[in-house]
């Protein structure tokens, strides 16, 4: 874990790694918004949005959506492994 490389870390309090996570999130992004979409990415959107123009009832609402992909939350203490 890129974390056990970096000193100091680990004795972090929780809320001094939220932070430190959303100030590398921060970058990430910043960093990110200096590259140009990629072509093909470009392409499947405007396809995607062609084919709603062609046909709108295959659009989903952003609820129905956000509802299908966050879907139950399962936390670790419910996850067992079997070998």
């Amino acid at each position: 874990m890129i974390a056990d490389k970096v000193p100091g870390i680990q004795t972090l309090s929780p809320q001094e790694k939220l932070l430190l996570a959303n100030e590398l999130w921060d970058q990430v992004e910043a960093d990110q918004s200096d590259q140009p979409a990629h072509a093909a990415i470009i392409e499947l959107l405007d396809q995607r949005f062609a084919d709603f123009q062609r046909d709108p009832s295959t659009a989903v609402r952003w609820e129905d959506f956000k509802s299908r992909i966050d879907g139950p939350t399962v936390s670790k203490k419910d996850i067992t492994f079997t070998a």
